[in-house]
C-alpha cells in the first residue's frame, strides 16, 4: 500500500520525515489542501489531522479532497479544536496573553477554537460530495512534561510569536507568564489538564 503525505510548510514535511525515517513507502509532497497536485480519482482514502483550521477556504479544501478520491473511499479528518470552553488549556493561552495585549490582542490562537460548529461541518461535508458523515466529539488529556515546555510551544512554537512581534513584545516574559498559568491549571511536572477535539469520517459519493 502506497502513502502519499503532505503538507504546505516544507518545514513541516522536512521534520516528519526526519521522526520517520526508518519508515518506507512514504512519498513526501509539498501541497496545499485547497490545490492539490494530484489527479481526480486517484487515492482510496484521505486523512487530514488539524489541518483544516488553518485553510482559508474549507469549501475548496473538501472539494479538492473529493476529487482525488474513488467513489467510497473514506475521509477522516480530524476537524478542530472545540469550543475554547472545553479546552482550558487553550482558554489560558488566549487570556494570558491578550493580558500583554489588551488593544490589540493576538487572534492566531482564538481563531483555533471557532470553527466547532459541528452544523456547519456537516453541510460543508454534504455540499461538497461526501456522506454517510459521522462527526463526534472526542475528549483526551492535555499532558506535557513541564508546564514551561509547553509554554514555549505555544508561544514559540507557532504563528503567535510573529504577532506578538509585530507588536514589539518579547516573548520571554509572556513564556513565563503562561506556564505561571498553565501550573495553576493542571500542575506543573506533569501538567495535566483536558482537550477536546471534533472528528468527523464521510464516504465520497457519486
Amino acid at each position: 500500500m502506497a502513502l502519499t503525505a503532505t503538507d504546505i510548510n516544507p518545514g513541516m514535511l522536512d521534520y516528519a520525515q526526519g521522526k520517520l525515517k526508518d519508515l518506507k513507502g512514504i512519498d513526501w509532497q509539498e501541497a496545499d489542501i485547497a490545490n492539490l497536485p494530484f489527479l481526480d480519482a486517484s487515492f482510496t482514502g484521505a486523512a487530514c489531522q488539524f489541518g483544516l483550521m488553518f485553510v482559508p477556504d474549507n469549501h475548496r479544501a473538501f472539494r479538492e479532497m473529493r476529487r482525488v478520491l474513488i467513489k467510497g473511499s473514506l475521509l477522516a479528518v480530524s476537524v478542530v479544536w472545540d469550543r475554547m470552553e472545553a479546552n482550558p488549556w487553550g482558554a489560558a493561552v488566549h487570556a494570558t496573553v491578550t493580558n500583554f495585549f489588551p488593544d490589540t490582542p493576538p487572534q492566531f490562537f482564538k481563531a483555533l477554537f471557532n470553527s466547532a460548529d459541528v452544523d456547519v461541518l456537516r453541510r460543508m461535508l454534504t455540499t461538497n460530495g461526501f456522506d454517510k458523515i459521522e462527526v463526534q466529539t472526542v475528549p483526551m488529556e492535555c499532558r506535557s512534561s513541564s508546564t514551561k515546555s509547553l509554554a514555549i510551544g505555544m508561544i514559540e512554537g507557532v504563528p503567535r510569536l510573529a504577532e506578538i512581534e509585530e507588536r514589539r513584545g518579547s516573548p520571554g516574559p509572556i513564556v513565563d507568564a503562561v506556564a505561571a498559568t498553565f501550573t495553576w491549571l493542571g500542575g506543573d511536572r506533569p501538567f495535566r489538564s483536558t482537550m477536546q477535539a471534533i472528528v468527523a469520517t464521510a464516504r465520497a459519493s457519486g
